[in-house]
């Protein structure tokens, strides 16, 4: 077996750390958006406007941290298949398909980063 490179060994270690990250902030942002979309649409389906209002307000902080969970998922999803194909192609060939991706990764994360921030006036 053929002895890691210490880059190898680097990537390795942040592709671990980054699916760790990934997963907790993905299961986080579920977890929180599931809960309020339940207990919103119940309020709503009993008629009672004004208990939604009060538990959007309420929960406000929770929300902005499900925010911040998804958006730590989605850019360390981008990361980790970023460093699968580096950590799986061999030699020159992997740092340019690598390469290749990882300025995928981030021209589509400009798409939707100008959507979050064209909604970001919504927690003002």
């Amino acid at each position: 077996m053929k002895k890691k490179s210490k880059i190898e060994n680097y990537a390795t270690s942040l592709f671990m750390f980054a699916n760790i990250l990934g997963i907790l902030s993905g299961l986080s942002t579920t977890i929180i958006f599931s809960l309020s979309g339940l207990y919103s649409k119940t309020a709503l389906g009993l008629g009672n406007e004004i208990i939604f209002l009060e538990f959007l307000h309420s929960t406000m902080n929770v929300r902005k941290v499900g925010f911040k969970c998804m958006v730590t998922s989605l850019v360390t999803f981008k990361l980790c298949f970023v460093l699968s194909i580096f950590l799986n192609f061999k030699g020159k060939i992997g740092g340019i398909v690598s390469g290749i991706a990882a300025l995928a990764a981030f021209l589509s994360s400009l798409k939707w980063m100008s959507v979050i921030q064209k909604a970001s006036f919504i927690f003002r």
